[in-house]
């Protein structure tokens, strides 16, 4: 599996463009429905070739959704990943990735922080209305393994309720999808995550776009 985690425009660029060396441009289904949760990701379809080599689309990506219940049933194939975004809603920056996913034709899931989605509820649903997931990411973006249960418990729930509560002018909801910020899981909150049917999402490929950088710089191994 190989996720990837983006919050800037420019990290998005360089995963969509790296991508796109390896991939045909189709359209992608819809991330959400009322029937259940679903996690979006850009895909390459498999191409035949004579020579042993791939032989490359520069047009764009391939996208596809697969409905998830349990982290089981998330099965990449080769060069496929899952795209997604962190931390928001950001005012500017998440219009912009939007229009950038647009562009390529592909879908992706954004792991909304409950607070950002208080402030800017409209463009949770902005989000939505593009056909994109939406999961959750704490309320406040507090790393829980530093918490009393009690308390951990209580980010995850507000996230939830606040995310949601943006939501409910639209016909959409929240997908079952948590990410632990900074990436920081105990056992015990992710078996209790498993037991209310929460799909626990990690990140095996960070953009670290935490630090400062411009779309120019080379990518980060």
């Amino acid at each position: 599996m190989a996720f990837m985690s983006g919050r800037r425009l420019a990290q998005l660029l360089g995963i969509v463009a790296l991508g796109a060396l390896a991939a045909g441009c189709t359209t992608t289904k819809p991330a959400t429905d009322a029937k259940g949760a679903k996690l979006a990701y850009a895909a390459e379809p498999k191409e035949s070739s004579t020579s042993g080599f791939f032989s490359h689309n520069f047009s764009g990506l391939a996208g596809r959704s697969v409905t998830v219940n349990s982290i089981a049933d998330l099965k990449l194939g080769y060069h496929e990943v899952v795209l997604t975004f962190d931390d928001g809603p950001m005012p500017g920056r998440t219009e912009n990735i939007l229009k950038v996913l647009d562009n390529a034709g592909v879908k992706a899931t954004f792991m909304m922080v409950g607070q950002m989605a208080r402030s800017y509820p409209a463009l949770v649903r902005e989000v939505a209305a593009h056909g994109h997931t939406i999961g959750t990411h704490t309320q406040s973006h507090a790393n829980l393994a530093h918490l009393s249960p009690a308390a951990a418990e209580a980010q995850i729930d507000g996230g939830i309720k606040s995310v949601s509560a943006a939501l409910v002018p639209s016909m959409h909801s929240v997908a079952p999808f948590f990410r632990f910020p900074y990436l920081a899981s105990t056992a015990a909150l992710r078996r209790q995550l498993a037991a209310r049917g929460i799909v626990v999402i990690d990140a095996d490929i960070d953009s670290k776009d935490y630090f400062q950088s411009s779309s120019a710089a080379p990518a980060s191994s």
